[in-house]
């Protein structure tokens, strides 16, 4: 028999495995083109690098922002938060790629990167809604002994 929290936690799963398969892809696909962009729009083949090592730090520099922000504004509104920022930067380097600008296309780039970060914590989420039982067992355990504490002091 399924309970209601397990039908919940295979659909969370299914979802997070998807948008992972997805960025996967997206990422897999991207570098080759963003060193080909880069040469292109900057017109100096030296920094060809330079989107790709845009999009890594910002992946890098707003990874402890995402995790932050999940504690904030909770996991689903995190990760809804770094989608829109995907496809803002998404948007921001077809528009660069259109005008030829180089720096707008850094922006883009460094977009796309806080957008992966966020996604690569939704891993986390879906652990998190996986907890082993003997923990949440525990966990309810726990809460309820300190319920009772207080209600004795």
């Amino acid at each position: 028999m399924t309970t209601p929290y397990a039908t919940q936690a295979a659909r969370i799963t299914r979802t997070l495995f998807g948008a992972q398969s997805l960025g996967s892809a997206a990422t897999i696909t991207i570098f080759p083109i963003l060193t080909i962009l880069g040469a292109q729009l900057s017109g100096i083949p030296a920094l060809a690098g330079l989107p790709a090592t845009t999009y890594l730090v910002g992946q890098a520099a707003s990874a402890f922002m995402w995790g932050a922000a999940m504690d904030r504004i909770g996991r689903r509104g995190a990760l809804i938060s770094g989608a829109l920022i995907g496809t803002i930067g998404m948007l921001v380097s077809t528009v660069a790629v259109a005008r030829m600008s180089f720096m707008l296309f850094l922006s883009g780039a460094a977009l796309i990167g806080m957008a992966t970060a966020a996604l690569a914590l939704s891993r986390f989420v879906a652990a998190e809604v996986h907890a082993p039982k003997a923990l949440i067992y525990q966990s309810h355990t726990l809460r309820t002994r300190d319920l009772s504490e207080r209600k004795q002091h």
